[in-house]
This record gives structure tokens, C-alpha cells and sequence, in this order.
């Protein structure tokens, strides 16, 4: 098995497990329950195929920068974090 069919697979193995946990999360009022958990898995793959974009990358440090701020909008949106009950 070579290393790209190593890493997709170890990739769909982990996002079957991450949408398992974000269910949980719906059924425990974490995550809103209308939402198509597995769309997440579309979104995240189409960010991911931004990481090597040189215009995107410009506007951060590091591609580290970029992922947290990718993550981070992607999962708080807009809004300021003090108005998320956590």
C-alpha cells in the first residue's frame, strides 16, 4: 500500500469517527441538531485543498495560522467567542 492510499484511508477512518462524535455532540445540545454533520466532511476537504493557495497564505505567518483561523471561523463563524456558551 502506498503512502497517498495509507493516508486516505487513515483520513476516511477518521472522519467517520469525527462525524460519530459530532452526532454525540447534537444529541447532547453541542452542535445544532438540523445540521448535516456530514456536509462538514465536503467543507473541510475543499479548505484543505486551500492550503497550498499562495494568494490565501499571504495573509497569514505560517500555514499553521491559517488552518486555526480556517477552524476557527469555520466553527464560531463571525461572531465574537464571549457570545458562545461554553
Amino acid at each position: 500500500m502506498g503512502l497517498t492510499t495509507y493516508i486516505e484511508e487513515r483520513s476516511k477512518t477518521i472522519w467517520i469517527e469525527i462525524v460519530k462524535d459530532f452526532k454525540i455532540g447534537q444529541d447532547e445540545g453541542w452542535i445544532r441538531k438540523e445540521l448535516n454533520v456530514e456536509i462538514i466532511f465536503y467543507f473541510m476537504r475543499k479548505i484543505t485543498s486551500n492550503l497550498v493557495d499562495k494568494e490565501l497564505l499571504r495573509f497569514f505567518n505560517t500555514p499553521q495560522d491559517m488552518i486555526m483561523e480556517l477552524t476557527n471561523l469555520f466553527v464560531y463563524g463571525i461572531t465574537p467567542r464571549e457570545n458562545h456558551e461554553v
